[in-house]
């Protein structure tokens, strides 16, 4: 079954992840299929294709309960965006 989920990388006390679509029984950093997008903690910045994204959910991959709270988020954010509201208002 394949997963969208989240694969570490960056330095030590400096994490990133990429946004990756792989088998759900392999390792969280193991063998990946594709990358989706990424996401930076300690910026919370975001960034995920959307195109990719339903591709391959068409194709049967399912997301992980983070990646779907990171596309909520996102979404949320753009829309505030678009509303003209200032990015920092909508931090925490």
């Amino acid at each position: 079954m394949l997963a969208i989920r989240l694969r570490r990388c960056g330095a030590r006390c400096r994490p990133a992840y990429q946004v990756v679509v792989m088998d759900s029984k392999r390792k969280r950093n193991g063998g990946y299929l594709g990358i989706v997008g990424f996401y930076s903690p300690p910026s919370k910045s975001a960034a995920i294709d959307t195109r990719l994204l339903r591709l391959w959910t068409e194709r049967g991959a399912t997301l992980t309960r983070t990646v779907r709270r990171l596309l909520l988020r996102q979404a949320r954010h753009a829309s505030k965006v678009e509303h003209g509201e200032k990015a920092w208002q909508h931090q925490r």
